[in-house]
């Protein structure tokens, strides 16, 4: 019964999705990702354009879910495609007074809210860092009517106009696999809002089956907007208790924590809660994520160098690491032609699932019966550690 549910352990750890995939990782050549999203925001206090902060009044709310679809494909190795369709729903309450008359009114809106496309171009890894371009368009598929005073008819769903962002993504991987992750953007949330700087930096702790990741979001507004020196001129929409749409020169910054558990080979589950702690002409509160993400890719970059070298002329096994992970030990040396400068490839090998590259390296000295190898390359969330098997002195058929 015990080898029994080793084996098993085994093979669902073979099988396992990573459970987090930084922005600067493209899939691989005809991959496929499909993501669907919740996003849940409470709006607990507003700042104004002038940067003063307020509590909402007594009997207001404003309640807002983002719910839709993200899909992704590999065109190739280095360069994916992005689609997506976003909806939304709007809650909200405000007491206003109209004709020197007080009351309480309750707004209820939802819709298609926008369509984006999109690309991510990936440059080489090269020592655990990687950087991406990464750009969208998003067209608005709603629109919201003026309001000019009295009692308003319905409620805005959102900044009526196209969305453009281009920037650099970037990721540094750790000797554990635990990633040093970010995005910077130039944004342009509408035509007449003012261009922005959109920043995110994190840091993910990465297990077999479970990330944890610490992030931060920033948004810096580069006052551009269109009536920033004519406020009483700009188009006025409803939006009740919220300064989250129709803003002047937005900004703010928001720290999160999330999760992600690999469910199986293809799926994950990632969750994340994040608070808009301050800001200018935007809501604060609290907002809760959730995505739903199935990824099919296989590296055929990888596959290609597994299936090329079958046979080496030497084998060993690793009998030490260092602490860094940069380089470690192995129990072959001179004895058995072992030179400096050969190339090592690194395998996971178990009884169910065969071979599985993981790592390559090269001997910078050798020894009688022993080597030290710096790993130079990853190709699996595996890591090299004592037991691992070394091939050296391939063997081209």
């Amino acid at each position: 019964m015990y080898r029994i549910l080793l084996s098993l352990v085994i093979a669902l750890n073979a099988m396992a999705q990573d459970p987090y995939i930084p922005p600067a990782r493209l899939l691989a050549e005809n991959g496929k990702e499909y993501d669907f999203f919740l996003d849940y925001f409470q709006t607990t206090g507003i700042v104004n354009d002038d940067g003063e902060g307020f509590n909402l009044a007594e009997g207001s709310s404003y309640t807002l879910i983002d719910f839709g679809f993200n899909g992704r494909y590999g065109f190739a190795s280095n360069f994916e495609g992005l689609i997506g369709a976003r909806g939304r729903m709007i809650d909200a309450t405000q007491t206003l007074e109209i004709d020197s008359v007080e009351d309480d009114y309750a707004f209820s809106r939802s819709g298609l809210e926008s369509a984006l496309v999109g690309f991510k171009y990936g440059f080489d890894e090269n020592d655990g860092m990687r950087y991406a371009l990464e750009g969208w368009y998003r067209y608005i598929l709603h629109s919201n009517s003026e309001y000019k005073g009295g009692e308003p008819k319905e409620i805005s769903l959102g900044d009526d106009t196209r969305e453009i962002a281009i920037g650099l993504n970037f990721y540094n991987r750790t000797r554990s696999n635990n990633y040093l992750s970010g995005r910077v953007l130039y944004r342009t949330p509408g035509q007449t809002l003012s261009s922005e700087i959109f920043s995110q930096f994190e840091f993910a702790f990465v297990w077999s089956y479970v990330s944890f990741v610490l992030g931060v979001e920033n948004v810096y507004s580069l006052e551009t907007d269109t009536y920033s020196d004519d406020i009483e001129n700009k188009p006025n929409v409803y939006t009740g208790p919220s300064e989250r749409f129709n803003s002047f020169n937005r900004s703010w910054t928001a720290p999160y924590a999330q999760m992600g558990i690999a469910l199986g080979d293809k799926w994950r589950v990632e969750g994340r809660y994040s608070q808009i702690t301050t800001g200018q002409s935007t809501d604060l509160g609290p907002m809760i994520s959730f995505h739903l993400v199935r990824r099919e890719e296989k590296s055929r970059e990888f596959a290609r160098q597994d299936s090329q070298f079958k046979q080496y002329s030497i084998e060993g096994t690793v009998s030490k690491i260092t602490g860094t992970r940069s380089a470690c030990i192995i129990d072959r040396g001179l004895n058995v032609g072992l030179k400096a400068g050969m190339e090592v490839d690194f395998y996971y090998f178990d009884y169910l699932d065969g071979n599985e590259l993981i790592a390559k390296g090269v001997v910078v000295k050798v020894g009688a019966s022993k080597s030290l190898v710096k790993i130079k390359r990853r190709f699996s969330k595996r890591r090299v550690d004592v037991g691992t098997t070394a091939r050296a002195g391939k063997i081209t058929l």
